[in-house]
């Protein structure tokens, strides 16, 4: 979650202030940081933490810094729902739908 709070920050901080009609979002893509993020989800998604399982069936879904995979996302999915995370219901039940 870090991970998408950063990128959330840098989005608002990239903004060009010179025009609000031109002002367009800057977001640079770190690796690094994405794979600190990535290892630690991991980790306390193994150990049962629903919300990053559901984090990272989205990046999976996504194919955010990892190569997409959707059945890594469904099964992220699945194991978010299966450990109370109702948003990981909702992904798991959509995704499940659309690739049947």
């Amino acid at each position: 979650m870090q991970f998408f709070t950063v990128l959330m920050l840098s989005l608002c901080a990239d903004v060009n202030a010179n025009s609000l009609s031109t002002a367009k979002a800057s977001v640079t893509f770190d690796q690094n940081l994405f794979d600190q993020w990535l290892s630690s989800a991991e980790l306390k998604a193994e150990q049962g933490d629903a919300v990053y399982q559901n984090e990272l069936g989205i990046v999976y879904l996504r194919g955010e810094g990892v190569e997409q995979d959707y059945t890594q996302a469904q099964e992220w999915f699945k194991k978010a729902c299966e450990n109370g995370n109702q948003n990981g219901c909702k992904n798991y039940r959509n995704l499940h739908e659309h690739r049947e």
